[in-house]
């Protein structure tokens, strides 16, 4: 290699390096450093407590963040179901929260657990108007819940996809839903008392469309004054059973 083309390699291998040197400085430099944080989607958690959850440093760099900790940190808290952090340069960052909201209602000890549709305990309260939920009860329960706690996360997630293939009318003709032990069929609890042996959630539309049957014949055996439905069997392929009392 000639002299001149030695000299010429060698600054621009300068200029590399103190381009890089320049760069990393400036990425180091106070002008990134975090100056504000901005939380968003939370209605039922305050802006104060995730701030204290989240426990980010002002004046920290914010190329040195680390997102999933701040992330994890926060969705130990049982009404946040998610966080995500956002970066906005040069020097803001956004928690996104998303909140749990409750889908059902258990009753424990004297009081009810108000579990989301993925079965994760986000409170417990006295007395509720159950207008708007679904009563779920279990024939096996812990001792202890906690919040934050998933209570049969899959059996509630299935039955989720049942209540989602009722009708609203058809939902207020329900009492409530039993969770069985062991494979955790469903029996559902008519307002009327009937017993409707719903088992598994195979076979969704085919069963749930016998509803409209069931509460029709509860309406005509209540005309009639002397019989009553005792329970239908949907739980096996075939024609359903049926119990007259």
């Amino acid at each position: 290699m000639s002299q001149k083309k030695s000299h010429r390699f060698f600054i621009v291998v300068l200029l590399m390096l103190v381009t890089l040197v320049s760069g990393f400085l400036f990425l180091h430099s106070s002008f990134f450093n975090i100056a504000d944080v901005i939380i968003s989607g939370n209605s039922k958690v305050s802006a104060d407590e995730i701030l204290t959850i989240a426990d980010v440093k002002m004046d920290a760099n914010i190329f040195l963040l680390d997102k999933d900790l701040i992330s994890n940190k926060l969705m130990v808290h049982p009404i946040i179901k998610n966080a995500r952090i956002v970066k906005h340069l040069p020097n803001k960052i956004e928690i996104q929260i998303s909140e749990r909201e409750i889908w059902a209602l258990v009753p424990f000890q004297n009081i009810f657990l108000c579990l989301d549709e993925e079965g994760v305990c986000i409170d417990r309260i006295n007395s509720f108007s159950f207008e708007s939920y679904p009563v779920v009860t279990m024939e096996a329960m812990p001792e202890r819940v906690n919040l934050g706690h998933a209570l049969y996360p899959q059996a509630i997630i299935n039955l989720k996809k049942l209540w989602d293939y009722i009708t609203p009318e058809q939902r207020e003709k329900i009492s409530d839903f039993h969770l069985q032990n062991g494979n955790m069929d469903i029996i559902i609890y008519t307002l009327a008392g009937t017993e409707i042996r719903f088992g598994n959630i195979d076979r969704l539309e085919e069963k749930t469309s016998y509803f409209s049957y069931i509460f029709e014949q509860e309406e005509n055996l209540a005309a009639v004054g002397t019989q009553a439905l005792e329970y239908i069997d949907l739980s096996f392929q075939g024609q359903p059973v049926v119990k007259i009392r």
